[in-house]
């Protein structure tokens, strides 16, 4: 659970009868709830990841946020779409470090960005930020305007966020050589923290996956297909 070592209360999303699932508001101070200690982590260390344990926690009727099912799928939309504006954001900033490395380093006489390996791949990368950033913009708009397709284009956003933030920050580690992963640059970090992105609530493959049965005219899609196997426990940001 994020924010696990200092949060004052959590929100426990579980089983219900009758329901697909139910979201709860449970204190710290619940009798059950255990908060183990921080772990480290892959990436985004500083959010502050603890594991929680509970045990017959009981939680009065008023503590339940209500909004059924449809509201539950939009929180872990808004979520995934949140965790692909990190991404673009950390993207970006790896590319504009790429592209000032590449205009400053020179080898044979000249800055690397003018060897066409090196250039064709920062116009690549540069086509490859503005392209995630119509992504997130148009799935966000469509979100707030309610149109039908927001999930479609919510789900499209996040595969194609995910899979291009990490191609793009492994190639900005790339151009800058062997300096590119040492941590004296913080490179080697938006490489680690795009990765993590992807393993937030809705991974790549799932979104694709809702992606294909909505484009396909399925229409009863299940909650549990907007979440991560039970073995990788969905992070909210």
């Amino acid at each position: 659970m994020l924010q696990g070592p200092s949060a004052a209360r959590f929100v426990i999303f579980a089983s219900v009868e009758h329901e697909a699932l139910g979201a709860f508001v449970v204190e710290r101070s619940a009798p059950g709830l255990t908060v183990g200690e921080k772990v480290g982590a892959l990436a985004l260390d500083a959010a502050g990841l603890a594991p929680l344990t509970l045990d017959q926690v009981k939680v009065p009727a008023e503590q339940r946020l209500m909004g059924g099912t449809p509201k539950i799928q939009e929180l872990f939309v808004r979520a995934a779409l949140r965790g692909a504006a990190r991404m673009v954001g950390g993207a970006r900033t790896a590319y504009q470090t790429a592209l000032s490395y590449a205009q400053t380093r020179t080898t044979f006489g000249k800055p690397i960005g003018h060897h066409q390996a090196v250039g064709f791949l920062l116009a690549d990368m540069a086509t490859a930020v503005d392209s995630m950033r119509w992504l997130v913009w148009n799935a966000a708009a469509a979100i707030d305007e309610k149109q039908p397709d927001a999930l479609l284009q919510a789900c499209k956003a996040v595969a194609e966020v995910q899979e291009t933030g990490m191609w793009l920050t492994n190639q900005a580690v790339q151009v800058h050589g062997g300096a590119g992963f040492i941590q004296d640059l913080p490179l080697e970090k938006w490489m680690r923290e795009a990765k993590a992105v992807m393993s937030f609530g809705l991974t790549p493959q799932s979104a694709d996956a809702i992606s294909a049965d909505i484009m396909l005219g399925r229409t009863d899609l299940p909650l549990s297909d907007l979440l991560p196997a039970a073995a990788i426990q969905p992070v909210l940001l």
